[in-house]
Parts: structure tokens; sequence; C-alpha cells
């Protein structure tokens, strides 16, 4: 067996994207991003005798942040040990650039039912710093919403992270920089919201929690979800703000998890 971790090149694009039709029942979202995932850097293959096998990327973000994401195996590689190769790889790669003063934190996300990557983190050094209740609903009226800027912190209701889509951003001056040149800041009404550029699942962070503003941005972002051919819109809500479970609920929001439990857990390193 010829193995190797390597950066991915534009010709793997093809079993990148075989990767990801296997993932998730079919919903998964790397081959939508592979190009810009390519273009920012630190993406790697797993390769195994000329076909790749595997992916990680590892992403910066705003206070020196080193997110870790997209680690996938193939179906026909997977219960081999692959995967944690492939984590202790990139966790490896974030060590290095924080030994070299690059970066602060080596933090990444994942589902409360994703016991293999808890378990691996875990094992790793990896602490929960945060968790989140994670609500999706199938979209609902559209209403065409405007894009717009954010003008300060005072707009985004956070203490220590802001969700977007399945990254979490430390709050403060540089992420409210890093939003406006890389994230979506819709707004209907008078209410705005944070939303994913990328064609990754149509998740918003809203910054007005209040029924009527979230009913207002589900149709935004019902918009949103149709022009990405998305059957679903979600919403990350932290443990702390656990009452609006109740107004997200009251408007047709779910949980695999029946909001028993925050089911998104933010790591760090």
């Amino acid at each position: 067996m010829n193995k190797i971790i390597r950066p991915i090149r534009e010709e793997d694009y093809v079993f990148v994207e075989e990767i990801s039709k296997a993932t998730w029942d079919g919903e998964d979202y790397i081959h939508s991003v592979f190009h810009s995932w390519l273009e920012d850097g630190n993406f790697y293959a797993l390769e195994i005798d000329g076909r790749v096998a595997g992916t990680v990327k590892l992403t910066i973000l705003p206070d020196g942040v080193a997110w870790l994401e997209g680690l996938r195996v193939h179906p026909d590689y997977r219960g081999k040990g692959f995967g944690k190769e492939l984590h202790d790889f990139i966790v490896s790669v974030g060590k290095r650039m924080r030994g070299e003063g690059k970066i602060n934190f080596i933090e990444f996300a994942t589902h409360l039912h994703n016991e293999k990557s808890r378990k691996m983190a875990e094992k790793t050094g990896f602490r929960v710093v945060k968790k989140y209740y994670f609500s999706f609903r199938e979209r609902s009226e559209s209403v065409k919403f405007e894009k717009t800027k954010l003008n300060s912190l005072d707009e985004i209701v956070c203490s220590d992270y802001i969700p977007y889509g399945w990254k979490f951003l430390h709050c403060g001056e540089e992420a409210l920089n890093w939003l406006n040149e890389n994230a979506g800041i819709g707004k209907i009404g008078n209410y705005k919201f944070i939303y994913p550029l990328k064609n990754t699942e149509p998740s918003f962070f809203p910054l007005n929690p209040e029924e009527e503003a979230l009913r207002e941005v589900v149709k935004a972002m019902s918009y949103y979800a149709e022009k990405m051919n998305k059957e679903h819109v979600a919403t990350m809500v932290p443990e702390e703000k656990k009452k609006l479970l109740k107004t997200l609920q009251s408007i047709g929001f779910q949980s695999v998890v029946d909001f028993s439990v925050p089911d998104v857990l933010v790591y760090r390193l």
C-alpha cells in the first residue's frame, strides 16, 4: 500500500466529489467548497495507491483560530484508522503553526452524535468550550432580501462566539471585519442576519431574537435556500439562550434530539 497525506490538487476534485456524495446521505458540501478551499490552502488529501481516500482542512479564522474541518474518509476506507491519521496530521499542522506564533487556538465543532470524532478529539486533549442547540425546519414562504453590512459589534448579540454556519468565530472587532468581507449579511425589513455565502447548509444567525424578527428572517432564508435548491433552513442557539427554543419551536423548528440537550459542541485544544 502506497499512502501519503499531501496538499489537495485541482485534479483531485473528482475523488472529493465521490467522497462528498457518499457522506451524510449525499447531503455533504465538501465538493461545493472544493475550489474555494483549494485557493485558501491548508487543504489536504490522504492518497492511497493513487486514489484520494480522505480529506481534511485547516482554516484560519479571526483571533488567530486554526479551525479544523472537512475530515472525510471514503466508505471503502473507513474502519481502518485513516480518520485518526488525518486528525492527528491536521492537529500537528495546527500545533506547528501555534509554535511559530501564527495562530493562538486550535478549535473545531461537531455534533453530539458524532461519537467517533468526539472520542478521537478528547484523546488528543480537546475539551468542550461552548455548546449550541442546532435546529432546522422546511423552508417556508420565501421573500427576497437585501444585502447589507454590519456597522458595529453592538448589532451582534454575542459574548464569546458568533455562529457562522458550522464555524464559530471569536466575538470581537476582527470577527466583525471578517464577516463583512467573507459572510453574507442580509436584511429583511428592519432585521439583519448573518448567513454563509458558500454553497453549504442555508444556516442563519439572527441579530434580533424576537419572534417577529425570526419569522421574517425565515422567509429571507427560505428565499436563499430555494436559490440553493435546498429544502431546509437552520440556525444555532447558544446553551445560555435556551429560552429562544420555545420561540423557534412555535414557528416550526425541530431538533434531532428534540431540544433535550445542546447537540453542537465547540472543542478547543
